[in-house]
C-alpha cells in the first residue's frame, strides 16, 4: 500500500468533485480537434491549424472552432480551478483495496474526461494564437497522469498511460507553434522529465498479485465468489428455463429442467474439484504468471535492454499459455491473465520511448530558440538543455538523431524489433494499413505534413464511401437531401 498524506487525499477529493461538475458537451465528444493525425507514415497534420474540426471539409462541417470555444467557455470556471488543483505536489484518491478485483474506480473515467477537455482547450488556444493560455492548459494536462501514479492497479496504470498519450499528442502540436519562450518550453520539459511508467506498472502488478492470492483463499470458501470466477472464465452457467406458456411448450420446459439439473450437478462437481485440487494448481500458475511479469523490470535494471527482456518474457508466456490451454477449466483465473498483462508492459515501454523522444524534441526547440539553428547532435544539448542524452528504451542506446543539409532533422527510436532501419516510419507487413506512431519499423518523431500531402488525403476522403452513420448525420444537418 502506498503511503498517502491526508492533504493529497483531500486534493484528490476536490479534483473528483470538480470533474463531476463539468457541464456535458457535444463538440468535444463528437468532433474534438484531431491531434497529430497522420497523413502518411512519419508525417501528421497539425490539428490546431485546420480550418475545421477534425480536418473535415467545409461542406461537411457540423461543428466549428467557435462552437468548441463556446463549449469551453461554459466550463471555464471549473477548468480554471482544475488547473490550480493540478499544480499541487501530490494528488491521490481514497482507495480501499480490501474488495480486491471488485473495487470500484469511478474516478478513472472522470479523469480521462478531464484530459479530453484539457486537450480541446489546448488546441483551441493554439488555434486562436493564445500561447499563454495554451501553456496553462498543457501544463495541467501533463500534471494529470500523476494523479493516479500511486494507484497499485493495472487498469489505473493503463488509464494513466492513455492520458499521457493524449498529452504526448498535444505536446507535439504545441511544438509546431512559434513564439514560445525558453521558460515555457523548460516547464513542459520538466513535466515530462518527472513522468515514469515502468516502475508504477510494476508496483501495480505486485498489488494485483496480492489481491489475487486473497481472492483464491476467499473463493475456496464462497460459492458466490466461485460463481463470479466461473462467469469471468466461461461466461456463467445455464439459467433456469422459462415457464411454459401453454401445453405445447411443456416438452421443451421438461427438457430444459433436466438439462439445467444436469448442468447444476456438473457445476457442483467442478466446484468441489476446484476447491480441493484445481484451485491450488490455478494459484500456482497465477503466481508463475506474475513471476514472469515482475521479473521484466528486474532484468532491465540489471542491464538487459527492454526488447531482449521482453522476448524472453514472451517465450515464457507462450509456454505457459500452452500449459494452461490444455485444461482451461482447471486454470480459470490464471488463463485470463497472461496476454493482457504482457501487453500492459508493452504499453508502458512504448510510453517510456515517447517520453524520451519528447524530452529530446523540446530540448532541440530550446536550442534552436537560442542558436537560431538545430543542434548537430543530441550531445550538443547537454548540459544546457538536458542532463543526459535521451535514451532509446527499446535497446538502451541513445536515441537516433540526424541533421539534414536543409536544416530539418530526424529523431527516432529503433522500435519494437530493436533493429535500426535508419528512421524508416513505414509500417511492417502485419500493420500495412496503419500510419500510427508505433506501427513503423522505427518509431519516428513526426514531421508536419505538407499542404500537398494534406490535400491528397482530403481528396481520398471525398471518394471514400461514407458509412451509414455519416450519411444519416449529413441528412440530419441538411448537408445532403433526404429521400
Amino acid at each position: 500500500m502506498p503511503h498517502l498524506p491526508p492533504e493529497a487525499l483531500d486534493v484528490g477529493d476536490e479534483l473528483y468533485a470538480l470533474s463531476a461538475s463539468l457541464q456535458p458537451g457535444t463538440v468535444y465528444v463528437k468532433t474534438p480537434p484531431a491531434t497529430m493525425r497522420f497523413v502518411v507514415p512519419g508525417k501528421a497534420r497539425v490539428g490546431w491549424r485546420e480550418p475545421f474540426l477534425r480536418g473535415v471539409r467545409g461542406d461537411q462541417a457540423t461543428n466549428t472552432w467557435e462552437n468548441l470555444a463556446a463549449e469551453i467557455m461554459r466550463n471555464e470556471a471549473v477548468l480554471g480551478r482544475i488547473q490550480c488543483v493540478l499544480r499541487e505536489r501530490q494528488i491521490a484518491q481514497r482507495l480501499d483495496y480490501g474488495p480486491g478485483f471488485n473495487l470500484l474506480l469511478p474516478h478513472l473515467a472522470k479523469f480521462k474526461s478531464i484530459a479530453q477537455r484539457l486537450s480541446c482547450a489546448t488546441q483551441c488556444a493554439l488555434h486562436e494564437g493564445r500561447l499563454d493560455d495554451a501553456a496553462g492548459r498543457l501544463d495541467a494536462l501533463l500534471a494529470l497522469p500523476e494523479t493516479v501514479r500511486d494507484e497499485r492497479l493495472l487498469v489505473s496504470q493503463l488509464v494513466r498511460i492513455a492520458i499521457a498519450a493524449i498529452a504526448f499528442n498535444n505536446t507535439w502540436e504545441a511544438l509546431q507553434a512559434d513564439g514560445w519562450t525558453d521558460a515555457q518550453l523548460a516547464a513542459f520539459q520538466a513535466r515530462w522529465d518527472s513522468l515514469e511508467f515502468l516502475k508504477p506498472m510494476n508496483q501495480a502488478m505486485a498489488m494485483e498479485r496480492a489481491m489475487g492470492l486473497e481472492y483464491f483463499e476467499k473463493a475456496r470458501h464462497s460459492d458466490a465468489l466461485y460463481g463470479q470466477l466461473l462467469a469471468w472464465g466461461s461466461g456463467g452457467s445455464a439459467s433456469w428455463p422459462s415457464a411454459p406458456a401453454d401445453s405445447g411448450d411443456l416438452p421443451d420446459f421438461v427438457s430444459g429442467v433436466v438439462e439445467h439439473s444436469l448442468e447444476t450437478t456438473k457445476e457442483k462437481s467442478r466446484l468441489m474439484l476446484w476447491r480441493w485440487r484445481w484451485s491450488y494448481r490455478d494459484e500456482d500458475a497465477f503466481l508463475r504468471v506474475f513471476d514472469i511479469m515482475l521479473g521484466l523490470p528486474l532484468s532491465i535494471d540489471s542491464g538487459r535492454m527492454f526488447t531482449e527482456a521482453r522476448n524472453t518474457l514472451q517465450q515464457k508466456e507462450a509456454a505457459l499459455e500452452v500449459e494452461l490451454g490444455r485444461s482451461p477449466r482447471e486454470f480459470m483465473f490464471s488463463v485470463m491473465l497472461v496476454p493482457p498483462i504482457g501487453r500492459a508492459f508493452d504499453k508502458a515501454a512504448q510510453m517510456e520511448v515517447q517520453r524520451e523522444m519528447v524530452l529530446a524534441a523540446i530540448a532541440v526547440k530550446r536550442y534552436q530558440l537560442r542558436e537560431q539553428k538545430p543542434p548537430a547532435g543530441l550531445a550538443d544539448l547537454v548540459p544546457d538543455f538536458l542532463v543526459r542524452v535521451p535514451r532509446d528504451f527499446m535497446d538502451g542506446q541513445p536515441l537516433r538523431y540526424r541533421l539534414h543539409p536543409d536544416g530539418s532533422w530526424l529523431l527516432y527510436s529503433v522500435g519494437n524489433n530493436a533493429v535500426d532501419d535508419g528512421g524508416n516510419p513505414q509500417p511492417t507487413k502485419s500493420l500495412a494499413d496503419s500510419k500510427s506512431f508505433a506501427s513503423g519499423r522505427d518509431m519516428v518523431w513526426p514531421q508536419p505534413a505538407t499542404q500537398e500531402e494534406i490535400a491528397r488525403q482530403d481528396e481520398q476522403a471525398k471518394v471514400r464511401p461514407p458509412t451509414r452513420m455519416s450519411v444519416e448525420m449529413m441528412k440530419r444537418y441538411g448537408l445532403i437531401p433526404r429521400e
